[in-house]
């Protein structure tokens, strides 16, 4: 695959932004998700309003987009806990493509810390820009950042909403609340 991508879940290690080639959506629980695809893995899951249409100039993107929507839907159906695609955080920094990898280690049906997420990447007092970085990341539910929790109680913030991020903790049996 281009741009350093890898099967099973791994990211891109490219550092320019890959251009978007396919989009496709799915229904899920909490709305519809559109699936953003480059050649190099799929870029974005975000949570809209309504279905897109299935769009793609590339046969390798539009693949890929497809597989993310299958297993996606799987995931929903509670018959997937781990997802197997190539991810392309190309347009992140270096440091939040650093704390999206070790947010992808943190298992389905657990939880983490923020500042367990900067310990895993070597930068124990970085608490708070893990959250920023989280903030910003663009794949949701992939890069699963709605296991990233406050230390001391509470859900900490989410970029669909916290009943969002409650949901999908239930959904896979890490209740917190």
């Amino acid at each position: 695959m281009a741009g350093g991508a890898r099967r099973g879940g791994e990211i891109a290690d490219a550092v320019s932004g890959g251009e978007i080639q396919a989009i496709a959506s799915v229904a899920s629980a909490l709305g519809w998700l559109r699936i953003a695809a480059s050649e190099s893995g799929i870029c974005r899951v975000s949570l809209q309003q309504d279905q897109a249409a299935w769009q793609g100039h590339s046969l390798v993107a539009r693949a890929l987009a497809a597989d993310a929507a299958a297993q996606l839907r799987e995931y929903f159906d509670g018959r997937r806990t781990h997802f197997e695609l190539p991810l392309d955080l190309s347009a992140g920094s270096h440091f939040q493509q650093a704390v999206w990898r070790a947010t992808q280690e943190v298992p389905f049906g657990a939880h983490v810390a923020y500042g367990h997420i900067a310990a895993a990447i070597g930068m124990p007092q970085a608490g708070r820009a893990v959250g920023q970085a989280l903030k910003r990341n663009p794949l949701l539910i992939l890069v699963p950042c709605h296991r990233v929790v406050r230390m001391r109680g509470g859900l900490g913030g989410f970029r669909v909403g916290e009943d969002a991020k409650l949901w999908l903790l239930r959904h896979e049996g890490a209740i917190l609340l």
